[in-house]
């Protein structure tokens, strides 16, 4: 059980010297209203990436839930500001 612990925290591989497999850019949106997870969840993720060197664009959007925590329009930025 420890090691199935241990496989599912994503920050257990950040750094790890996989970089290969690893995305090279991060976009982290949480919602202020969040009700399915706490925001220290996600900026304890940004931090640690952002630590190993990876690019976030990390962003509190407020008063929205989980599944809308975007502004319309700004993901289609983000994908051309990296692709240039």
């Amino acid at each position: 059980m420890a090691r199935r612990v241990y496989l599912i925290n994503p920050l257990n591989f950040i750094a790890s010297g996989e970089h290969s497999l690893q995305a090279q850019y991060y976009r982290i949106r949480v919602g202020a209203s969040d009700a399915d997870t706490s925001l220290s969840v996600a900026m304890t993720l940004a931090l640690k990436l952002q630590n190993a060197g990876f690019p976030v664009d990390y962003a509190l959007v407020w008063d929205q839930p989980h599944s809308e925590a975007d502004y319309p329009g700004e993901v289609l930025s983000w994908i051309d500001s990296i692709c240039q």
